[in-house]
């Protein structure tokens, strides 16, 4: 079974120029996996420090290069005032962090095994959050389809890997077509002339179930508005493996790709 027959339901673009130009604008959407997360700083804002900038901006380069699994800035206080604590790696067992002056200069670091910071009295009962950065966990929904709109819509953007597809007879297995999801839309790329993209919103409609079990149910479908059908509806999502019910016409099991981690 050729797989480009299965995704045949999709109405493509008129030009290849389109579909190279609207691909890209949703990659570049669908590829960002990297969760940064800021939090306030100890007067109501994040520090306006050029160091502290760089430096944040630094750590999201290394994990996004994968030399880097979760890194977090404290605010503090010690003996000569506002300081920073910087730790690169928060899950390590010899693990500490560099206590860093207002200015950006290296005061002390402590570690499993190395403290040079006993004489600088760092309190560190009061330290403060202000930068956490890390990776999106691999994330589990079972019943996806149930979930309202805004879970659906967080769960399914990325990039993913076509791993294999079912009929209601057959499996069939591909690792060379790539999927990538964005906020509105959707671009397939890969062999045997699979190449094109659909833009899309959602829409809440009534779906056959992919499985004789299940009755049929209603979702929220990725709804092509220039065809005014339902192409895609999401049905459960197990450690980063989403199953597509695509155009009702059998269950499509996506991998997300983390390339960037």
């Amino acid at each position: 079974m050729a797989l480009v027959g299965v995704f045949s339901c999709v109405q493509k673009p008129e030009t290849e120029e389109q579909i190279e130009k609207v691909t890209e604008e949703i990659i570049k959407d669908a590829t960002k996996t990297v969760s940064e997360k800021h939090f306030e700083y100890i007067d109501g804002s994040f520090p306006d420090l050029p160091w502290l900038k760089e430096t944040t901006g630094r750590y999201k380069s290394i994990l996004e290069a994968g030399s880097l699994t979760h890194a977090t800035i404290h605010q503090c206080t010690y003996k000569d005032g506002i300081g920073f604590l910087l730790n690169d790696c928060v899950e390590c067992a010899d693990g500490g962090f560099v206590l860093i002056n207002n200015q950006g200069v290296s005061v002390c670091c402590s570690n499993g095994w190395y403290n040079s910071c006993k004489e600088f009295n760092i309190d560190l009962m009061n330290t403060k959050l202000i930068w956490e950065i890390q990776p999106n966990p691999p994330v589990t929904v079972e019943n996806l389809y149930k979930q309202p709109l805004a879970v659906i819509s967080k769960c399914v953007q990325g990039k993913w890997i076509l791993h294999k597809l079912w009929d209601g007879m057959n499996h069939y297995y591909d690792w060379t077509t790539f999927v990538y999801i964005s906020e509105k839309g959707v671009a397939v790329t890969g062999n045997e002339g699979i190449n094109f993209t659909f833009s899309y919103s959602w829409k809440k409609n009534n779906v056959s179930s992919p499985y004789p079990n299940i009755s049929p149910y209603s979702t929220y479908v990725m709804w092509n508005d220039k065809l005014n059908r339902g192409e895609w509806s999401f049905f459960a999502l197990n450690a980063d493996m989403l199953e597509v019910n695509l155009c009702n016409s059998g269950v499509y099991t996506l991998i997300r790709v983390r390339d960037e981690l």
